[in-house]
């Protein structure tokens, strides 16, 4: 089973915040040290962008909802 984890901040939050939060996350999923504590844990770590996450995040929707219409699935 599959899941996705993500740092999630403001949509508000000025461009030049996002960037530098995503560097420094970046940096430390680059650390021996990190890499070697999530893998015990199971991660596969996969780091991106904030943009390259919208992208997975619309794709995940678009599929998940035609997934939803395709097979009638409404709520109980």
């Amino acid at each position: 089973m599959a899941s996705i984890a993500t740092v999630a901040i403001s949509s508000s939050t000025p461009d030049r915040v996002v960037k530098r939060l995503s560097e420094e996350i970046q940096f430390a999923l680059r650390q021996a040290e990190v890499i070697t504590r999530l893998e015990k844990l199971g991660t596969l770590l996969t780091p991106g962008s904030a943009e390259s996450f919208d992208r997975l995040l619309i794709q995940e929707q678009e599929t998940w909802t035609r997934v939803i219409n395709e097979r009638g699935i409404r709520a109980a």
